[in-house]
Order: structure tokens, then C-alpha cells, then sequence
């Protein structure tokens, strides 16, 4: 999504600058307002003399826009171009203004185009039009672009693109509006729980028009990522393909590593790289000891961030379940390590990204134990001397990568009884046929229950013979 901001700067002609400054300008799009764009272009007097007069020259014209340009970018990392955003402006408010300014309810007509677009679901039998106007949108060639500015026009949270109704005024209750609505119309899609982009948009600090139209662009992305099983697995691949495989194996805590408290930290690694167990332990009086283990998922994304995504123990089992996730079950932190001499980590420090600021702490500040008594200890308390309770037994499961044979029709997990197979055909969920013989499916055994795992999907399918038969799966004790 990176866009060269020197692409067509010297091919647009001074007629076109002018009109994306003035645009820039009266609907204030990057500023909220005309005294804070005054402030970043040096110039004073716009508000008096106006756009046309204060940059009356082609050089001044093309290094005002140049300006706004490094500053669109530099706010979104790299990733929104103001030349290509301002024609797909100008375009949606034309077709916004034409056919829909005008219509009553227009929060059932929104759901209705994006419903559409994503699902073909949705009431279409109020008019035909509502065909017409999915077709322009889908003919768009950045569609979630498309349809961030119909949302915003739609919620009256950005002015039309020849606009000169004045300083913005109340941009913090637009966020909350804009992203309300976009919660409701993404609850449900499993992978929007997952991802908090929404939460992350609510906490944007320098808010304006401009980082508006680009959170509500970043969401519809997600989200149409997520109606899409291909999508999904391609997304879920590339997480795990820059999984980051750390020696982190021991005991940790929030004190310095001295072993002054009760409370402390383990890490274990499981089989797949770069994800771990992480446990947090709590002694109590006497010889009671309890526990909370979550699931800690190290990733290093293209752009060189270093991510901690920690799965609270009720986290699958909500998604095993079906049941809606909430803040509390999944937090994003930033993350940054320190190694001692022989390599390994010392540090592993945790600044929260974006999440329920109520639910997950903002730091999480761990160092490895190395004293050689305190590590006796714990292990003594951990390993049998204390009674062990823990305190989300209910959601605790194993995950066998199970796996066997793909053959052209079909995938053959090994059942929990030996000699046995499941036979998933590929037609049974769609982005199947996309499936790798390395990639993570299996069995979990949870509360007694076995289930079919496809972790690329996050589909988890019960072992019951009324749900096999829904998606076609038998039970065969050879491969063919």
C-alpha cells in the first residue's frame, strides 16, 4: 500500500494544484482549523485574502501541495496518498451529491450499499437503483476508498469536496458517530473481534477529517479481508510466516527480577515458533498457588513493528464456542527485548497498543529471574508443593497438529482414536483448496468436546455427527 508521494507531482498542471489546496483548505481536511493550516504553511493571512490570492504562483502552489502531501503521508505511515485521495473526493461527493444526499434514512441505505458490496446481502427490493449505485462503487478502483467517503458523507462527518462551511467543531462526537456505526455493521465477523482497529481508530490522538476517511478506510480493509475465507488465510499466513522465535523459556517478573513478591511470570514455548505460553502466577497465604495462562503470539510486521498479541485462556474459548470476544480477552502490545552476553533476553518490555484501557495494563515490564534460590522456589511452589488452582480451568484444551494427507478432493485429519481418519472435503468451506500440509489444523480437546481445527480460518468445527454432516465430513480409516 506504499505510494510514491513524487508520482505525477510534475505532470498535474497549476489549475489542478489550486483546486486541491482550495478543497484542502475549505473543508479542512488535514487541520481543524484554518488557524493550525495557517500556522503549518506560514501564511497568515489566508483566512483574510483567501486560497487563490496566498498562493498565486505555480511554485508556491506546488510546494504548498507538496507540504500537505508529506504531511498526509507522515500521519498515516506512508500508507494515504493525497493524489489519488482528492479525485476519488471529488468523484464520490459528485455521485453522493446526485443520487443519495437527498434520501431519508440513510443509515438502512449505507448498510444496505456496504452490505452489498461485501456479501450481496442486504434489502434490495426497496429499488432498483441500489444496484446502480453498488455497480459504481465496485467499478471504483480503490473500493474501500469508495466507500469511506460515502460513510462519511452518509454520517455527516465530511463536508462536501467544494465545501467552505468553516472550522470543524466537534470532530471528537464525528469519531465516535463514525465508529459506532462501523462497530455495529462489523459485529459479528469473527476476525473484526480479533483485530482491534476499531479500538485503535477510537484512540487515534491527532484526530481530524483526513485520519477519519483513514481509519474508517483501514476498517472496511480489515473487514473485507474477513468476508473473504482466501483473504483471511493469505492474512493469517503472513501473521504467522513473521512470527518472532525468542529464547524466553523461565520465570519473569514486574520487580527488576528480584523475587521480592508472590506474584511472578512464566514463559514456556509451544511447538509453533514465535508463540509461547505465558502464565501468571499468584501465591497466595498458606500453600495455595493460582493461575492464569494465556497465549502470547510474537510478530514482526513488514514495516519492522515489533507486536505482542497476548490471548486471554477465555479467548478460544469464546471462539471455540462462537460467542463474541470483548476487550478484556485480547490485548495488542508494542514490544522491545534486551539480551545479555550469551543471547539470551533479559527484558521483555510490553507497552500497550491499543485495547480497553480498564481491561489490560499499559505496561507489562518483565525481567527474567536468574537468582538461583528464587528459582527453587518457584519451582517448588509450581511443581507440586503448592495446591494449584487455576482459575480459567474450564477454557484449558490441547491442540494436536493432526494433519495426515491432502489429495485433490479432500483433507484427512487424524482422528482422536488411532487408525482412524477425518475426510474434510475441500468443497466443504471455501479457501480449502488454498491448505498446506505444514499449516496449523488438528484436534482440540476442550471441556470433553473434540473439535476440528482450521487455525488459518479460525473455523473450529465440533466433533458431533449432526455438524460433520453439515459440512460433509466422514470418518474413514483409509486415504484415497
Amino acid at each position: 500500500m506504499h505510494h510514491n508521494c513524487k508520482k505525477d507531482m510534475t505532470t498535474n498542471d497549476t489549475k489542478t494544484y489550486m483546486e486541491w489546496i482550495a478543497t484542502v483548505a475549505n473543508t479542512r481536511l488535514l487541520f481543524n482549523t484554518m488557524a493550525e493550516l495557517e500556522d503549518m504553511t506560514a501564511n497568515h493571512s489566508i483566512n483574510d485574502n483567501g486560497v487563490t490570492r496566498c498562493f498565486s504562483t505555480e511554485q508556491k502552489q506546488r510546494t504548498t501541495f507538496r507540504d500537505f502531501q508529506v504531511e498526509a503521508l507522515e500521519q498515516t505511515e506512508y500508507n494515504f496518498n493525497l493524489e489519488k485521495i482528492l479525485p476519488m473526493y471529488k468523484r464520490m461527493w459528485q455521485f453522493y451529491k446526485g443520487n443519495l444526499s437527498r434520501r431519508s434514512s440513510p443509515d438502512t441505505i449505507l448498510n444496505t450499499i456496504l452490505k452489498q458490496v461485501y456479501t450481496d446481502s442486504g434489502d434490495m427490493s426497496a429499488s432498483d437503483k441500489y444496484k446502480e449505485y453498488v455497480e459504481v462503487v465496485k467499478n471504483e478502483s480503490d473500493i474501500e476508498l469508495a466507500l469511506a467517503f460515502l460513510v462519511l458523507f452518509f454520517m455527516r462527518c465530511l463536508p462536501g469536496y467544494d465545501s467552505k462551511s468553516g472550522d470543524v467543531h466537534n470532530i471528537e462526537g464525528d469519531y465516535t458517530k463514525v465508529m459506532n456505526f462501523l462497530d455495529g455493521f462489523t459485529q459479528g465477523e469473527c476476525g473484526m473481534q480479533q483485530l482491534p482497529i476499531i479500538t485503535k481508530a477510537r484512540e487515534e490522538e491527532h484526530k481530524t477529517r483526513f485520519m477519519l476517511l483513514y481509519h474508517t478506510f483501514c476498517i472496511l480493509k480489515v473487514y473485507s479481508s474477513y468476508t473473504s475465507s482466501e483473504s483471511l488465510y493469505a492474512m493469517t499466513k503472513e501473521i504467522r510466516n513473521n512470527c518472532v522465535d525468542l529464547n524466553l523459556e523461565g520465570y519473569w517478573n514486574e520487580y527488576n527480577g528480584e523475587a521480592k513478591t508472590t506474584d511472578f511470570w512464566q514463559i514456556e514455548h509451544t511447538t509453533d515458533a514465535g508463540v509461547y505460553f505465558l502464565t501468571k502466577w499468584k501465591k497466595q497465604a498458606g500453600t495455595t498457588i493460582h493461575k492464569t495462562t494465556h497465549t502470547l503470539v510474537l510478530h514482526l510486521s513488514a514495516e519492522g513493528t515489533a507486536t505482542a498479541f497476548i490471548m486471554h485462556p477465555q479467548y478460544m474459548y469464546r471462539r471455540i464456542h462462537d460467542k463474541p470476544l470483548g476487550d478484556e480477552d485480547q490485548v495488542w502490545y508494542t514490544f522491545t527485548v534486551e539480551q545479555n552476553n550469551k543471547g539470551d533476553v533479559s527484558t521483555l518490555n510490553l507497552t500497550r497498543a491499543f485495547s480497553n484501557r480498564a481491561a489490560w495494563p499499559k505496561h507489562i515490564n518483565l525481567t527474567r529471574i536468574t537468582d538461583e534460590n528464587s528459582l527453587k522456589i518457584f519451582d517448588a511452589w509450581v511443581n507440586g508443593g503448592c495446591r494449584v488452582i487455576d482459575d480459567f480451568a474450564h477454557c484449558a484444551y490441547t491442540f494436536t497438529l493432526s494433519l495426515y494427507a491432502i489429495t485433490r478432493d479432500a483433507l484427512f485429519i487424524k482422528a482422536e482414536k488411532e487408525g482412524v481418519f477425518y475426510k474434510v472435503p475441500k468443497s466443504a468451506y471455501e479457501g480449502f483448496d488454498a491448505i498446506e500440509i505444514n499449516d496449523s489444523i488438528g484436534i482440540i480437546m476442550m471441556d470433553g468436546d473434540y473439535y476440528l481445527a482450521f487455525d488459518e480460518f479460525m473455523l473450529y468445527i465440533k466433533c458431533s455427527r449432526s455438524n460433520l454432516e453439515k459440512y460433509g465430513i466422514t470418518k474413514v480409516k483409509t486415504i484415497e
